[in-house]
């Protein structure tokens, strides 16, 4: 394999697209071309720049500032001279100026960070089948919602008031402690028509509700969403979110969320 023919293959050998025996020609002709290894080794650089400014951790504005600005004066002049080289500078250059604009602009960040994180609605969604696929067992096992909301308050730290429900609708089956993104849960099960439904309570700071449909009756409002065959409808108690989930339509979800006035 000639230096033209590895430059041809370089950017399907470093996304892993070459089949077995192109990508040992490039690996060889690597361990004889140091120009060529250099060359690959600067891609990887690229690459791995990129990556860490597009990074989706919380930003320090200072620190990151002076990261691009490294990472820009190292890389890109370090790029060899060859042809068609001029054109690869430019899109390195023009790509890290765009991570740079994103960086450095500090309203993109609350954007930057909230479409790498997945909506409150999916966790909530995922929680529940994931719970039902398993099985995984209760922690109490009670149809008493006053003895459940002490197990998951002393549990969990949570002031939880689970609603009771009307014999004729369902019932409550138990509970158990749990954890989503990272904070304390309670999550309380129950039986309506013969189908299961969730109830989650977890703290409402810094849950944002705005992908789902907010819906006002009276003085009360909650909101809806709907996934993959379920309903996901919640309401704020205080500092509290509580969040039922099924796949019984939203009137089911209401009618439970109503029993003990979880509303705001």
């Amino acid at each position: 394999m000639t230096c033209g023919e590895l430059r041809e293959y370089l950017f399907a050998f470093l996304d892993s697209e070459l089949d077995a025996a192109r990508s040992m020609e490039v690996q060889l002709h690597l361990e004889q071309c140091p120009a060529c290894a250099r060359e690959v080794e600067i891609e990887r650089a690229i690459r791995r720049t990129l990556d860490s400014l597009l990074s989706p951790e919380p930003i320090d504005a200072a620190r990151d500032e002076v990261a691009f600005e490294n990472a820009f004066r190292r890389v890109i002049p370090e790029l060899p001279h060859r042809p068609g080289q001029r054109r690869r500078r430019l899109i390195a250059g023009a790509v890290l100026a765009c991570a740079a604009a994103v960086l450095l602009i500090p309203s993109a960040w609350p954007y930057l960070r909230l479409r790498s994180a997945p909506d409150v609605s999916d966790v909530l969604v995922a929680d529940f089948e994931h719970f039902l696929e398993k099985g995984k067992p209760l922690q109490l096992a009670s149809a008493e919602p006053a003895a459940l909301s002490d197990w998951l308050h002393e549990a969990t730290g949570l002031s939880v008031v689970l609603p009771p429900i009307d014999l004729a609708h369902g019932r409550l089956v138990g509970a158990r402690k749990c954890k989503l993104q990272g904070r304390p849960a309670a999550f309380a099960l129950y039986e309506m028509n013969g189908t299961p439904a969730s109830l989650i309570v977890m703290p409402a700071q810094g849950i944002d509700l705005d992908v789902m449909k907010q819906v006002s009756d009276g003085p009360h409002t909650h909101w809806i969403h709907r996934r993959d065959g379920h309903t996901v409808l919640a309401c704020r108690r205080g500092e509290l979110l509580y969040a039922a989930v099924s796949t019984l339509g939203e009137e089911h979800l209401a009618r439970l969320m109503a029993n003990g006035s979880l509303r705001d």
